[in-house]
């Protein structure tokens, strides 16, 4: 019979380092979040408000695109390569 133990001991949490200007940030990885903050980054503005609980509104809200998408694309790389699953699957 197979068996799953799940729980007990803290997982060490897995997060991107986020270096903006002088500052950084740790963005938890997909990994390390509840099924449902997953699934509900399914908006960008859903996703925007995900990552304002870690890096403040005010510095989200100043990047370009080009560095917004970069971070975005960072996060989801680093989820995928931490859990082996691409965000979404």
């Amino acid at each position: 019979m197979k068996e799953i133990t799940l729980g007990g001991q803290p997982k060490e949490m897995k997060t991107l380092r986020v270096n903006i200007g002088d500052d950084h940030y740790d963005v938890p990885l997909g990994g390390m979040l509840k099924p449902r903050e997953l699934t509900a980054m399914d908006t960008p503005e859903k996703t925007m408000a995900f990552l304002e609980k870690y890096i403040p509104k005010k510095v989200v809200e100043n990047l370009c695109m080009d560095d917004y998408n970069a971070l975005v694309r960072a996060w989801s790389d680093a989820t995928k390569e931490s859990s082996g699953v691409s965000v979404g699957e």
